[in-house]
C-alpha cells in the first residue's frame, strides 16, 4: 500500500497475509484448488480461478454535488500468530476441518482531509489530503484479483477516469487510484482512507492425520 498525500511523506505498508490451500484430488472430477488469501477464497480449477468469497476491501463513491467524495477500506486478513511466536505449519494426507480464530486487530492509517483537519483542532494534526492511493497484491490468482477489482470500483459508480487497474510483472495486480488512464494526474477531490490488519489462526479440527 502506497499513499502519496500533500506536503508529506509517501505512506508505506506491506502486509503478508499468507495462504490456506486445499487440493482436491479427484479422479473422477476436474482437480480443484481452494486458496484463502487476504480474506478471499479462490477457486482454481483448469487454469481459470474465480473468487468465492470477497476480500475486506471496499469502495464506495459518496460525491454531492459540486465535490466527488471516496471511501477507500482495505482491512488486511493475514494468516499467522500474533508477533514474535513460531510459525506453525500444518498439513494432512486426509480430509480434515479447520478452524478460523481472530486473534488480533489493529488500526494502522485513516486520512483526513484539510476541511476536516481544520475542524478537529489538535486531533488530527498529521493527517494530510491523499494525492493517490496505490496497492499492489501478489497473488498466484491475478486474473481473480484483477476481475473483482474491476467489478467492485465500477459497482461503486467510479468512472475510469479515477482508476487503473493492471497487471504487472510475475503474478502481481497494481490499482492506482486517481490516476487517470493516460497517467496524467487528476487533481484530487476528497479522498478518505481506513487501513486495518486482522491476524487469524488456523486450528486443526477433527480428522487430522
Amino acid at each position: 500500500i502506497i499513499v502519496n498525500r500533500e506536503g508529506a511523506a509517501p505512506y508505506i505498508k506491506s502486509i503478508d497475509c499468507g495462504t490456506i490451500t486445499f487440493t482436491s484430488q479427484n479422479t473422477q472430477y476436474v482437480d480443484q484448488v481452494f486458496s484463502y488469501e487476504n480474506g478471499a477464497l479462490i477457486l482454481d480449477q483448469r487454469e481459470q480461478s474465480v473468487m468465492m468469497l470477497y476480500p475486506s476491501i471496499r469502495l464506495s463513491n459518496v460525491s454531492t454535488s459540486g465535490h466527488n467524495e471516496y471511501n477507500v477500506s482495505i482491512n488486511a486478513i493475514s494468516v499467522g500468530q500474533r508477533p514474535r511466536a513460531p510459525i506453525e505449519i500444518i498439513s494432512s494426507n486426509s480430509e480434515c476441518s479447520l478452524r478460523l480464530t481472530g486473534i488480533d486487530h489493529t488500526f494502522d492509517y485513516i486520512s483526513v482531509n484539510a476541511s476536516e483537519k481544520k475542524n478537529s483542532g489538535n486531533k488530527n494534526k498529521d493527517a494530510e489530503n491523499v494525492n493517490k492511493l496505490t496497492l499492489i497484491i501478489t497473488s498466484n490468482y491475478p486474473d481473480a484479483w484483477m476481475l473483482h477489482l474491476n467489478k467492485t470500483i465500477e459497482g461503486a459508480g467510479i468512472g475510469p477516469e479515477k482508476y487503473k487497474v493492471e497487471r504487472l510483472t510475475g503474478n502481481n495486480v497494481r490499482l492506482t487510484f486517481y490516476m487517470a488512464n493516460d497517467g496524467k494526474k487528476v487533481d484530487p477531490d476528497i479522498l478518505r482512507l481506513y487501513v486495518g490488519e486482522t491476524v487469524i489462526k488456523a486450528e486443526p479440527g477433527i480428522g487430522l492425520n
